[in-house]
């Protein structure tokens, strides 16, 4: 299959990329002038120096693709301007592009922040008709909005074009290396205390572990009844900040002691409620979460305990996780 992939300098592209490689399909990479080093792949793949605002090089890209996987974006603690600017301007761009090149279907990496921010239990899990935000405020604001604006033009392209589309909605990504997950877990593992005095800073939560996301990605590009569709795409266990510390210091042999003095059990979802529904992906996208929450937090131990890490304050610790996508 002829692909063009954007973000491929990103957390999650270059998964997606090596997995598109080992499949054997006709990759092209749309890379900003500079970063075409850090690809991988350079013997394999076809580089397209340029951004998102370069119609030109759009044109390029595209002729004679049939999917497009369009991951890249900007980050919520960009310049307000710039997120607007890339996430909805560039995506009308290469929507326009695509159309005129014939592209027959473009997989859109969305976010769980597009969803207005709810706390009520009665209102989780949280599934893909949910009412999404109005409001720029929190660390979220834009960024969701942006999201929400990109969504927009892909359906009314469709509309009028007929172009196919999967949105993916995934909660918070992580794997290694990520500063803000190995951070935290340095912090449950190191101080747990501190750990659960900032837990309202992380609420509750539902990671899906990025090689989990790569598939759910190749399954958007591939699978015919995927098409037209929007899937929140998470992890199959909620859980707190206190859930994961019987589970840390295990992983990280330590004694008992808070485990016993917590009572925190490690058998998850029994008392956190999962905050996101997925069953449509399950259903339609057949997505299946294969990495287990104590799998990934292996990964994430064995990461920090080759680093050193700092106790940060909770609003440092908001500002990166706002950045964790």
């Amino acid at each position: 299959m002829h692909v063009l992939m954007t973000g491929a300098t990103g957390y999650v592209g270059p998964y997606v990329l090596d997995k598109l490689v080992q499949n054997g399909d006709d990759v092209r990479v749309l890379a900003l002038p500079g970063t075409e080093a850090q690809l991988s792949h350079l013997d394999t793949v076809r580089v397209c120096s340029g951004s998102l605002d370069d119609l030109d090089v759009l044109a390029r890209a595209t002729r004679g693709v049939e999917v497009v996987y369009h991951l890249s974006g900007l980050y919520p603690d960009s310049p307000v301007r710039d997120i607007i600017r890339v996430n909805v301007g560039g995506t009308r761009n290469l929507l326009r592009a695509s159309i005129a090149a014939g592209v027959r279907r473009v997989v859109y990496m969305s976010s769980v922040t597009v969803y207005k921010p709810t706390v009520l239990p009665r209102l989780q899990p949280i599934n893909e008709n949910f009412p999404l935000r109005t409001s720029t405020r929190g660390i979220f604001g834009h960024y969701g909005i942006s999201k929400i604006g990109a969504e927009k033009l892909i359906k009314q392209f469709h509309m009028h074009h007929h172009i196919e589309y999967v949105v993916l909605r995934p909660t918070e990504i992580y794997g290694p290396p990520r500063w803000y997950f190995e951070h935290l877990i340095s912090l449950v593992a190191h101080h747990p205390r501190l750990a659960l005095s900032q837990s309202a800073y992380y609420g509750d939560m539902q990671w899906v572990h990025i090689r989990d996301l790569v598939n759910a990605v190749l399954l958007a590009g591939s699978m015919t009844i995927a098409r037209n569709n929007i899937f929140n795409i998470a992890g199959a266990e909620g859980f707190t900040v206190q859930d994961l510390i019987p589970i840390v210091w295990k992983l990280m042999r330590r004694d008992n002691f808070w485990i016993n003095c917590l009572s925190a059990s490690s058998a998850l979802n029994q008392k956190t409620r999962l905050k996101f529904d997925f069953s449509k992906a399950r259903k339609i996208l057949r997505f299946s979460p294969k990495i287990s929450l104590e799998k990934g937090l292996r990964e994430l131990v064995a990461e920090v305990k080759t680093k050193s890490y700092q106790a940060a304050s909770p609003y440092r610790v908001s500002q990166s996780k706002a950045s964790s996508k």
